[in-house]
């Protein structure tokens, strides 16, 4: 956020009430009254909304307004008063760093520190200047304050309330024409100066952007205007000698409100100095007589036909948009701290209300509660039923599924593993340890063979997709001739889980009388199975629907039993003898 837009909102949370009637802006001097008449709701101006009135002998000028109004049949319910250097006190203050909230306050006791006490404190109203040198080095504020006594402001509503007329704002006359500029987005990283006319006066306004940083009053006569141009140039010169280097090196730029010939002829000689000079048409953005003007006019006849002063029309603009930077008859204040009795009384009274809501709503909470609890509760007794049945039950499936999980076939293992092997000649098997844990099957083997070739022969046969053989501690014991090499070998193989259908009793169909018999004798001569390594419910485990065939013999002459049948009772799960091997021993 530029520096521009700070102080447009400053001046915008100290808006001041927009007027709701026809208004009239006015400054005056010893013999002259400049006045400018507008309207809220329009941008459009007559011939005589504007113009200049001799005061004659009224002490009061604004009498004199009042019976040229009269005359003319010119309305204005509000007025807005427009005070010169001369009748306001200004003071260029220096700040320490404070919230927007602090600076009124700190206005308010650096101007009485500097004009000293009085009987009746004066009205000050401010505005922000800005920063002249990097926002991040900024250690103060620059303000330029605006002082009223007590008096005078009586007197301008005395004055007012005899001419007729309702006091709506007081406002300074060397601000005012900036308001013009502010409509023109000028950069704020240039340097602007302002000449503003009047009869025996200029006000010169150095500005970075369109904001003042000097505000000047020079005494001169407007009939040289070349003493004129010479006069503005030397106090611009002294005023840029007083800024900061970052500051006075900036771009210029210079504008004459073209508000009189007398204006005109001053622009001309300043650019006869090499200046770049641009008029201004102090009516930029108003309608006169269904024309509108134009930023800048180059046509001087066109431009002076209707006089208007510059600080009539930039102070009617600003304050019909609510931003009227100065306003002594409504300056802008500390926010009022509230009184702490009404504050602990309605924080009081509220704490009170919750309270009694709280307790209510609680209570009403508390019944509820207790009917849903007991509710809950026969629901929970009930749930607590059902969850026994079904939890024994899952408890029954998780069972079997880990039985049936963990099973294998070591008999079909162990047949695979016997084909596998070298011939009794060559080899034989000293010791065999099995053994399952998870989803891997182990097979140790203490084997010895007659020659030494018949080590990798041994574990060529065995490897395969899925077995792993890998041997070691090979060793010759010269006083064994038959069988001189000795070695083990570790054999790894992942386990196939078992099919649960095979456990699962099939429903058979009736039976003839001849076939049942038959059934009965070979459930009577079938041997009794036990499932290793666990107990399996009478439910679950049922003899698999085979075809009652003969086993073949195996190599050793013994019978060999079906890849899915279950182990004899009498046989270890983890130790089982192989078919061509003397059994020394198992773990």
């Amino acid at each position: 956020m530029n520096v521009t837009d700070k102080i447009f909102q400053l001046r915008k949370r100290g808006t001041r009430s927009k007027a709701s009637g026809r208004v009239a802006v006015v400054h005056w001097d010893r013999e002259t009254i400049d006045y400018l008449v507008v309207s809220p709701k329009t941008k459009q101006l007559s011939a005589q909304d504007t113009g200049r009135v001799e005061r004659g002998d009224h002490d009061n000028p604004l009498l004199a307004l009042s019976e040229h109004f009269e005359e003319h049949s010119i309305r204005a319910q509000g007025l807005i008063v427009l005070l010169s250097r001369p009748m306001l006190d200004q003071l260029m203050l220096t700040l320490p760093p404070a919230e927007e909230s602090e600076i009124p306050a700190l206005v308010a006791a650096e101007v009485e520190q500097q004009l000293g006490e009085s009987d009746e404190a004066p009205i000050v109203d401010y505005h922000l200047l800005p920063s002249l040198v990097a926002e991040e080095t900024t250690t103060s504020n620059q303000v330029l304050a605006f002082s009223l006594s007590a008096a005078a402001l009586d007197l301008l509503q005395t004055q007012s309330s005899e001419a007729g007329f309702r006091l709506t704002a007081i406002g300074a006359r060397d601000l005012s024409p900036l308001g013009i500029l502010r409509r023109r987005k000028i950069s704020d990283d240039s340097l602007t100066v302002s000449v503003h006319l009047y009869a025996s006066e200029v006000e010169l306004a150095i500005c970075r952007g369109a904001e003042p940083i000097f505000l000047r009053l020079i005494r001169v006569s407007v009939e040289d205007p070349q003493r004129v141009a010479e006069q503005i140039w030397m106090e611009t010169q002294r005023c840029l000698t007083l800024l900061p280097s970052e500051t006075a090196g900036l771009p210029q730029g210079w504008f004459v409100f073209t508000t009189c010939e007398a204006a005109w002829a001053v622009a001309q000689a300043l650019e006869d100095r090499g200046l770049a000079m641009q008029p201004v048409d102090p009516l930029i953005g108003w309608e006169l007589n269904g024309k509108a003007s134009i930023a800048s006019s180059t046509d001087k006849e066109k431009a002076t036909a209707t006089y208007a002063s510059a600080a009539n029309a930039g102070a009617a603009w600003e304050f019909l948009n609510g931003v009227l930077p100065v306003n002594l008859l409504s300056p802008k204040r500390a926010p009022v701290p509230p009184n702490p009795l009404v504050r602990w009384g309605a924080i009081g009274a509220a704490a009170a209300c919750l309270i009694g809501l709280g307790v209510y709503f609680m209570l009403a909470d508390l019944r509820q509660l207790s009917t849903e609890v007991a509710s809950m509760e026969n629901d929970l007794a009930d749930s607590k039923k059902l969850a026994a049945k079904f939890q024994e039950k899952a408890d029954q499936v998780t069972f079997v599924e880990g039985w049936l999980t963990d099973q294998v076939d070591w008999l079909s293992e162990l047949n695979e593993l016997s084909r596998r092997l070298p011939d009794g000649q060559n080899a034989t098997v000293r010791r065999l340890t099995a053994s399952a844990n998870g989803k891997q099957a182990v097979i140790d083997l203490s084997v010895q063979v007659a020659e030494q070739g018949n080590i990798s022969q041994l574990e060529g046969q065995i490897r395969s997709a899925k077995y792993a053989a890998t041997s070691k501690r090979i060793s010759q014991n010269p006083d064994s001739k038959e069988y001189p090499w000795q070695f083990e070998t570790h054999v790894t193989f992942a386990v196939e889980p078992a099919d649960p259908s095979v456990y699962v009793a099939a429903p058979q169909a009736p039976a003839e009388p001849s076939k049942v018999g038959a059934a009965e004798v070979a459930t009577a001569e079938a041997p009794d199975v036990e499932a290793p390594n666990a107990e399996v419910p009478d439910a679950v485990m049922a003899e698999p629907s085979q075809p009652d065939t003969a086993a073949p013999a195996d190599s050793a002459g013994q019978d060999k039993p079906d890849a899915n049948s279950a182990p004899p009772k009498n046989a270890t799960p983890n130790s089982v003898p192989v078919n061509n091997a003397p059994q020394e021993g198992s773990e």
